[in-house]
């Protein structure tokens, strides 16, 4: 593979990195999902909160990973009683969360970006063969990608709880996010069931954005080489 296979490839491979956390991003944050996933769930009964109550930390919740409320202190009425909803371990464990979300955030969306500009300056600078090298690279790059996905989306289909347990493992330094149903009530909110939709949810609008990315490359690389070889076969009828 030449140099600029691999520059495409790694181009690629940022590209759809940047484009699952953006489809991370959209629907972590989509109050109909949660709305759907609580009604499915039966949530707020199961917790012993009126509807209002867990809109309320749900908000709550987003509006602190998001950095736009500053800590996790609020109370509803559970089970009759007003009370504080998250303790000092879900306290802390949502500040680790937090960490986590603006690293991948940043790590994410400036992959995104150079995976873009990278493949738009490739071709831009490219022409003939050279471009349809780019092109090559890209859905090289895509074959990777989804290698390394399907492997990953393979393992967490056939046993969700050990892949989310590896997940956690891999991601925190610490077990605070080993969480008690009986004690904690974070984990009652978005339960393993939750999360399970959450990944089904992402790993479909992703695939379908590179799904299509990737029939857009592969028709415009089939196009070039078409154009090519026309171009070969009226030079060769003007030699002779």
């Amino acid at each position: 593979m030449n140099t600029t296979r691999r520059l495409s490839a790694a181009a690629a491979v940022l590209l759809l990195i940047g484009i699952v956390v953006l489809w991370v991003d959209v629907h972590c944050f989509c109050r109909a999902f949660y709305k759907q996933e609580y009604q499915k769930l039966n949530t707020a009964q199961s917790i012993g909160m009126t509807e209002q109550g867990l809109e309320q930390t749900t908000e709550a919740l987003l509006a602190y990973l998001r950095g736009e409320q500053e800590n996790l202190s609020l109370s509803v009425s559970i089970n009759g009683q007003e009370r504080e909803v998250f303790n000092a371990r879900e306290k802390a464990h949502m500040a680790d969360v937090k960490t986590l979300y603006i690293r991948a955030r940043w790590v994410g969306y400036g992959s995104l970006l150079l995976g873009a500009a990278g493949i738009v300056l490739l071709l831009v600078t490219s022409h003939g063969s050279a471009r349809r090298e780019v092109l090559g690279g890209y859905l090289r790059g895509n074959v990777c990608f989804f290698a390394a996905l399907a492997m990953i989306g393979l393992f967490a289909a056939i046993d969700f709880d050990t892949f989310w347990t590896g997940f956690h493992k891999l991601v925190f330094a610490n077990d605070l996010w080993l969480l008690d149903p009986r004690t904690d009530i974070l984990i009652e909110i978005v339960p393993e069931q939750f999360f399970f939709d959450l990944v089904i949810r992402i790993a479909a609008s992703a695939l379908a954005t590179i799904g299509a990315l990737w029939a857009a490359a592969f028709g415009w690389q089939r196009k070039w080489k078409k154009r090519m070889v026309k171009g070969q076969d009226a030079d060769a009828g003007t030699v002779e």
